[in-house]
């Protein structure tokens, strides 16, 4: 992915994001998160990826994997606006065991 690099099991952001990522890893340990990697002082760096066997979600988190959380996939429906760390964590293990919502 151009403008990302990867986010390791011992990269921490110190927010909620971290429980999140835990908890996928724990149950997908195949996955890869990839993090966006800002060009511009103005690029929005709390912009994740969780990608495993060609399925993509995307975590968009606040400053330092901060709530909200917006988790989403490719299929139509499957955006989840959210505070809620089991919730998000949740919408991405359905979306990558499914590919959809």
């Amino acid at each position: 992915m151009t403008g990302a690099r990867a986010w390791t099991i011992t990269d921490r952001t110190g927010g909620p994001l971290d429980e999140i990522l835990d908890l996928v890893r724990a149950s997908f340990p195949a996955a890869v998160v990839p993090r966006l990697v800002g060009t511009w002082p103005a690029d929005d760096d709390n912009i994740f990826w969780v990608e495993l066997d060609g399925v993509e979600v995307q975590i968009d988190s606040g400053d330092g994997g901060s709530v909200p959380f917006t988790v989403e996939g490719n299929a139509p429906g499957s955006r989840l606006d959210t505070s809620d760390v089991n919730a998000a964590a949740h919408q991405v293990m359905q979306l990558l065991s499914t590919g959809r919502p």
